[in-house]
């Protein structure tokens, strides 16, 4: 009887001692991956261009320098073909915002850059990336929690609108408001006429045109919100306007880049094309945007 509870005890210390080796050898695996990890790292950053990431990245809360951080990619000229972003201390971020990084990094992508980067500390910023449909895009892992969700970034080079695309979006946007799935014609009407206006004005070959959507929806305090941002890398809408007679080229004169922009959704200013079914685009956008079937519209030129 005390033999058997003998070899019972030191069974138990057998136990955990193995329990605790094992223990001990996946820490120090750990760490030795984790070390692996730093100097493949940090030989990937000393090889790359560091391009910190505004900490506010959001064009609607801190527009000036985040348009200013994407005018200064576009117009990047390095002699190292990698860039590494560091976005580690990015603490504000938006859907939007995030659509419009995608589309420049594919641009420099197109451009034989290598691409690579770090996510935001901060849990907020990195859940919205990671829901945010960035990674669909670009390689990289994502918390499980964070995998199946809703919000996507879509991309179309082409040169036509995609109206089945944007029906889709507009369907699971409704049912995902309301419950019930249906079409909503005026909001298609607003997609298409954004597609238009890219393709027709914003490249010179429309064939190279390329824009992107994103949608995201989120459940808040004030009930269920639906959010979509179109982006296109064309020229801007004021670089477009290329005004031909003499009242337009002096009303320009006269006017800020943004009472222009007003005037082009108000629709002062024709297409320059001076075709009579053509220049009704942005005037289109601010007739849906004045009968509140969009709330909180904001364009960047």
């Amino acid at each position: 009887m005390i033999t058997n509870k003998f070899h019972l005890i030191k069974a138990r210390k057998h136990k955990r001692k193995s329990i605790r080796r094992k223990r001990y050898r996946k820490k120090k695996q750990k760490e030795k991956e984790l070390r692996i990890e730093y100097v493949r790292l940090n030989r990937v950053i000393k090889e790359s261009t560091l391009i910190r990431v505004p900490e506010n990245f959001s064009i609607k809360d801190n527009t000036t320098k985040t348009i200013k951080f994407i005018n200064d990619l576009k117009s990047l000229h390095k002699n190292r073909r990698k860039i590494y972003f560091s976005m580690s201390k990015v603490t504000n971020i938006d859907e939007g915002t995030i659509a419009l990084f995608v589309s420049i990094i594919k641009e420099l992508s197109i451009r034989k850059y290598k691409i690579c980067g770090n996510k935001p500390k901060d849990k907020n910023a990195k859940r919205i990336l990671e829901r945010s449909g960035f990674f669909e895009h670009l390689n990289g892992e994502i918390d499980i929690e964070n995998k199946h969700s809703p919000n996507t970034i879509l991309t179309e080079g082409q040169s036509k609108t995609n109206q089945e695309v944007t029906a889709r979006i507009i369907r699971d946007s409704i049912k995902f408001l309301t419950g019930k799935e249906n079409n909503n014609q005026r909001l298609q009407r607003l997609f298409i006429e954004l597609m238009a206006n890219a393709i027709n004005h914003g490249f010179k070959d429309s064939e190279k045109a390329r824009w992107f959507l994103s949608s995201s929806r989120e459940i808040s305090d004030s009930g269920k919100i639906c959010r979509f941002a179109f982006i296109d890398n064309g020229q801007g809408i004021i670089d477009t306007l290329k005004l031909k007679n003499l009242f337009q080229e002096i009303m320009s004169f006269f006017k800020k880049d943004n009472q222009l922009l007003i005037s082009a959704f108000k629709g002062e200013i024709g297409s320059r094309t001076k075709l009579n079914y053509r220049g009704k685009g942005l005037p289109t956008i601010y007739e849906i945007m004045n009968k509140n079937i969009i709330s909180n519209f904001f364009c960047f030129n």
